[in-house]
């Protein structure tokens, strides 16, 4: 009995020990199986960023910088003259409002003293620089003649503009203006290029 009793024991001490071993082992791949789980989760993730944004850290290809230098240089090709003649523009608009002060002057002198001379104390004549042309008369008025004058300075050289007694204007542009610039003119000012008025 004793026996029986003890052998009983050891079958039980043995059966018990299985199924402690399973436990076991599934509470060491329980662990594994989990990170494996979220290790697929993560890349299932990735894998719909991959497909999203094929290429996430990709730069610009040679193609699309000479395409950008290209489209810079048309649009400077264009805007940086038309701004220049803007400028020019700008500045010629000195030049008529000095010449026609100074004329309405001449005139008022004469209406004063009957003479475009400087004698008459009429100050119009004198040089007076402003910032981007210089006024004095062309040679000396007489009793009944003068020439105003407009030249041009620093940026504005090349530029020259005249009114006379019977308000007959002129123009001469020449180097080194721009080439668009450059031309005469008789009968009026030249306010834009290509010779315009």
């Amino acid at each position: 009995m004793k026996g029986g009793h003890s052998s009983h024991g050891e079958r039980k001490k043995f059966a018990v020990r299985p199924g402690i071993a399973a436990e076991h082992r599934l509470t060491i791949a329980f662990p594994a199986v989990f990170l494996m789980m979220r290790s697929e989760a993560i890349l299932s993730i990735i894998r719909n960023e991959q497909l999203m944004n094929p290429n996430p850290s990709r730069g610009f290809t040679l193609i699309e910088v000479m395409i950008v230098v290209v489209i810079v240089a048309i649009l400077s090709a264009i805007a940086v003259p038309a701004y220049r003649d803007y400028v020019i523009r700008a500045r010629i608009m000195e030049a008529i409002e000095g010449l026609s002060a100074r004329q309405v002057q001449m005139e008022q002198c004469y209406q004063d003293n009957h003479t475009y001379a400087p004698t008459s104390g009429c100050a119009a004549c004198a040089t007076a620089t402003a910032k981007d042309f210089q006024f004095a008369c062309e040679g000396t008025p007489t009793t009944t003649e003068f020439t105003l004058k407009a030249t041009g300075l620093n940026t504005m050289s090349g530029f020259s503009y005249t009114v006379d007694q019977s308000n007959a204007k002129g123009s001469a542009i020449a180097s080194p203006a721009p080439s668009g610039w450059v031309a005469t003119s008789n009968t009026c000012w030249i306010t834009n290029k290509g010779g315009a008025c």
